[in-house]
């Protein structure tokens, strides 16, 4: 049974607007405290979610691609520049989120330290069929 991901996927937000949600706690359970929100670009039925860790070496850097499916980033350790098409560069932290609408053009994704790794937890939410997560491009960035 597929379900719709239409307004809230747990685990992101890209917007400065505070997020809030209530959640019960009992005692002895874990503090629960959401990470972030985000709308979907353009919501679609979600049958597989893909989990991947990826281990940036000190410098490491990811050429031009896009995602046919949504991903969601979560930054484990370090920091990432990230710029997608058509907006300026960002730099992500630890703690934070990156959220990649599909076939969205990533003009670079790179560890922001020359001197330290850095890793990226990425989810990819795949519907039907969908089997590619990423496509590399040709690059016409310079070094």
């Amino acid at each position: 049974m597929f379900r719709r991901i239409a307004v809230v996927v747990s685990l992101v937000t890209l917007s400065a607007a505070p997020f809030s949600a209530t959640f019960a706690q009992s005692a002895g359970a874990p503090k629960r405290v959401p990470v972030a929100s985000i709308d979907l670009n353009r919501p679609q039925e979600v049958a597989r979610v893909t989990l991947m860790e990826l281990d940036y070496p000190p410098g490491g850097k990811v050429g031009m691609h896009l995602h046919p499916v949504p991903v969601l980033g979560y930054v484990q350790s370090g920091a990432f520049i990230v710029q997608l098409k058509d907006a300026p560069p960002r730099v992500y932290r630890k703690g934070e989120v990156v959220y990649e609408p599909a076939d969205t053009v990533v003009l670079r994704y790179d560890n922001a330290s020359a001197t330290e790794p850095a890793v990226l937890i990425a989810t990819f939410l795949a519907g039907q069929g969908q089997t590619e997560l990423i496509r590399m491009l040709p690059s016409t960035r310079k070094p």
